[in-house]
């Protein structure tokens, strides 16, 4: 087993168990003791954990998932509704990507040859560095080592000090009121974005509408189209509920 597949499984067990010992990881993921304890410590250092002694506990203050653990869920979800944005991406010469690993999965699928970007995403960055395509930007302010990103207010007066004729985007959770993150960091970038740009583009996988989190990004028809997959009753909901809403499942 992969060294990120074992934190994104221990993660999903302490998430619903909030506790275990060394030892009952050990067996129940089937390695060493002191596979787990390395584990474990990775874990923590991104603040998904908190050891104990002997054991490991659950962190309630752990909003924000591993960028490198959050690509490794959902991942067929989110090649699918990379496959359907792709389509309806307009022409446009200055575009700013988020750091998420849904629109990181799109960024490989895109060109970016004569574009110019802005990213607060690190891993975004070197994608589109390594396709020696377009200038790209990576937009400064305090680097989080677990989500490979920068944030903070140096980033959004940098975003601020920019014009984007197109915003692509995802979210930590969707409803009919609109598309959420779990942190006041990211949700700052998320809306500085928004304001600053022309056409603004929102992406998510299906299960973005069946989760939670606290802080309002924007209305959803704040955004020009909305790209999910999901089914075509859920699509049909969406736009009766919210008012001129853009959205597109295929």
């Amino acid at each position: 087993m992969y060294d990120i597949e074992r934190q994104n499984k221990i993660y999903e067990y302490l998430k619903e168990h909030k506790s275990a010992s060394v030892n009952d990881l050990a067996d129940l993921f089937f390695a060493s003791p002191s596979t787990i304890r390395r584990t474990l410590t990775q874990m923590e250092k991104m603040g998904q954990v908190q050891r104990t002694h002997g054991g490991v506990v659950y962190s309630e203050k752990s909003n924000e998932v591993s960028i490198l653990v959050r690509q490794t869920r959902n991942i067929k979800e989110k090649e699918l509704v990379a496959n359907i944005a792709i389509k309806y991406i307009p022409e446009a010469t200055s575009i700013f990507l988020d750091n998420s690993s849904t629109v990181l999965t799109l960024a490989k699928r895109m060109s970016f040859k004569g574009k110019t970007i802005f990213t607060n995403s690190v891993q975004i960055a070197m994608e589109i560095f390594h396709k020696n395509e377009g200038r790209v930007f990576l937009l400064g302010g305090e680097v989080n080592f677990s989500l490979l990103d920068v944030t903070g207010a140096m980033t959004c007066r940098n975003i601020n000090n920019f014009h984007y004729d197109l915003l692509l985007c995802s979210c930590s959770a969707v409803n009919e009121a609109g598309s959420y993150e779990n942190t006041f960091n990211t949700a700052d970038v998320k809306q500085s974005a928004i304001q600053n740009s022309t056409s603004k583009i929102l992406i998510c996988d299906k299960s973005k509408f069946n989760a939670t989190a606290t802080i309002h990004t924007a209305k959803l028809n704040e955004y020009d189209l909305i790209v999910a997959n999901i089914d075509d009753e859920t699509a049909q909901r969406y736009r009766n509920s919210v008012h001129n809403l853009n959205i597109r499942n295929k």
